[in-house]
């Protein structure tokens, strides 16, 4: 069976050692992660926090990392989501360099998509940001685009479940 992309929303206590617990169930199963996002929104010292694991596996191994995960002592929940899934949306502030495409005008076509909310942050005469918000496959597809037009600076993502 091919790899597919999950993401693990981990509600886990703050405590020392615990993202290098969770961390270690993911190397010793030959699983790596590929993005890894963390809040603390409000949370004080040693509260519940949450954390967000982006991964590559096979569903059988998907299963093996959610049992063990679990079975932490400082995990107090988790949820995986397929990657492709409708419960997820991405969030990126992308640093644009409007001067890299021939056709400054058709910069932003490159990120028009219906199922893509754009919106210019900061611009001046040697960059723009925008920020961008879609299902994280929509938004990588924009990227991509982006990068391709060499247009693409940096960009910074967060996925989130929003289901």
């Amino acid at each position: 069976m091919p790899d597919s992309r999950w993401l693990f929303a981990v509600t886990v206590r703050d405590r020392p050692g615990t993202l290098t617990a969770v961390a270690s169930v993911f190397s010793n199963r030959g699983a790596s992660i590929q993005m890894l996002l963390g809040s603390t929104l409000g949370a004080e010292p040693g509260a519940d926090i949450s954390l967000f694991f982006v991964f590559q596996a096979s569903e059988r191994r998907m299963n093996a990392l959610l049992r063990a995960t679990g079975r932490l002592e400082n995990v107090t929940s988790i949820t995986p989501h397929p990657y492709d899934s409708d419960a997820l949306r991405a969030v990126a502030f992308v640093h644009v360099d409007p001067r890299a495409s021939a056709d400054a005008e058709q910069l932003p076509a490159i990120a028009d998509d219906e199922e893509i909310v754009f919106a210019p942050v900061v611009c001046d005469e040697g960059h723009e940001t925008w920020i961008l918000m879609a299902h994280p496959g929509r938004l990588e597809s924009c990227l991509a685009r982006l990068r391709s037009a060499e247009a693409l600076i940096d960009a910074t993502i967060t996925i989130i479940p929003v289901r």
